[in-house]
């Protein structure tokens, strides 16, 4: 969600990551067939913020 200035010189935006805090892989590589097991990443977890933005550009 984000929200900007009539003057478009200031956004302010809410975020928000694996809102459940769900543990899953992101990306997984299979090597049973190699070394009998498998290697992933793990998802990050749970994250949410807000973030502010300046336009600084002149015109």
């Amino acid at each position: 969600m984000v929200w900007a200035s009539e003057s478009k010189k200031w956004d302010v935006s809410l975020w928000a990551r694996n809102l459940t805090n769900k543990e899953y892989f992101d990306g997984k590589l299979s090597l049973l067939t190699f070394f009998g097991r498998e290697q992933g990443n793990p998802a990050p977890p749970r994250e949410y913020g807000i973030t502010f933005k300046r336009n600084l550009k002149m015109n």
